[in-house]
Formats: C-alpha cells, structure tokens, sequence
C-alpha cells in the first residue's frame, strides 16, 4: 500500500472523528427511538418517556 500524503492523511484522520462523534451521539438516541417504536413486550409496563427519566 503506497504512503498517503500529509493531506490524506489529515483527511482520512477528519472523515474518522466525524464519524467517532456522529456515532457517539447518534448512538443512544437511536436505540431510544428504536425501543418506542417497538413498544413494550407483553406483559411489562407501557413505554413511557417519564419511566425512562425516574427510574
């Protein structure tokens, strides 16, 4: 593999930390967001944005 230049490689090392930070913050929400659009399973509490904050 042939070296990458001084400005690939700040480049490659620019597109990684964005992609670290939207997955660092995209993460939880999308979980989140995924476990309402599913619901509760049968027989637990019903999913609520006040049940996720108090317990």
């Amino acid at each position: 593999m042939p070296c990458l230049g001084r400005r690939a490689q700040r480049d490659v090392e620019q597109v990684l930390s964005a992609c670290r930070f939207v997955f660092a913050v995209g993460f939880m929400p999308l979980v989140l967001a995924l476990g309402f659009s599913r619901g509760a399973e049968p027989g637990a509490p019903p999913l609520r944005l006040v049940n996720l904050l108090w317990q």
